[in-house]
Parts: C-alpha cells; sequence; structure tokens
C-alpha cells in the first residue's frame, strides 16, 4: 500500500540517499522532447546573439563619427570586416598546422 503525506504520495524517503534523486529522473521520458525543442532554442539564440552582433558593429562604425563629423565608409567597414575574418582563418589554419606537425613528430616516434 502507498504511504502518502499531506495527501499526496510518497515518491521516495529522504532518509535513502540519491532514491529522491532517481526517483524524479525516472517519472516520465524528456530526451526526446528536450533534444529538439532546445536545439531549435539555441539555433535561435545564437542567431539572435550574431545578428545583434552584426548590429552593434555597423551602428558603431557607421553612423557615429571617428572625429568630429568623419564617418567609416561601408567600403571600410567592409574592408575591416574581411581581413579581421581572413585573420581568424589564418590563425585556425596555424593551429590546425601544429596539430598536424605535432601528430607526424608522434607518428614518426612510435
Amino acid at each position: 500500500m502507498a504511504q502518502f503525506s499531506f495527501g499526496y504520495p510518497v515518491v521516495a524517503e529522504i532518509d535513502e540517499p540519491l532514491v529522491t534523486k532517481e526517483s524524479r529522473e525516472n517519472m516520465h521520458d524528456t530526451k526526446s522532447a528536450y533534444s529538439s525543442l532546445s536545439e531549435e532554442k539555441i539555433h535561435r539564440q545564437a542567431l539572435g546573439r550574431l545578428h545583434d552582433c552584426f548590429a552593434d558593429t555597423f551602428t558603431e562604425y557607421l553612423t557615429s563619427p571617428y572625429y568630429e563629423d568623419k564617418f567609416l565608409s561601408v567600403n571600410e567597414v567592409y574592408s575591416a570586416f574581411m581581413s579581421a575574418l581572413t585573420k581568424e582563418l589564418n590563425w585556425h589554419q596555424d593551429m590546425a598546422d601544429r596539430v598536424k606537425n605535432f601528430k607526424d613528430i608522434l607518428n614518426s616516434k612510435g
């Protein structure tokens, strides 16, 4: 017969370690609902952060004068963006090359 506390069935006893946690986890399976909803939500959030970052950058450098009434041109902002992208790509390529060289050394020693 089930035990009752304050009119509700007792799910687990407090004096049994980890039983309460296990009983909560085994109440129902939420893995499928969690994975599909959270992946979509994470994707939307990532796109939102990227949009905000770009919007802040464009607003900062296209509408704010850097000196009195002097503004950066659209081409200058584009060039800076492409330069940063190229620099980032080069850094990742350098890291990949370092890992490959290290692997080659390990393989030659083995």
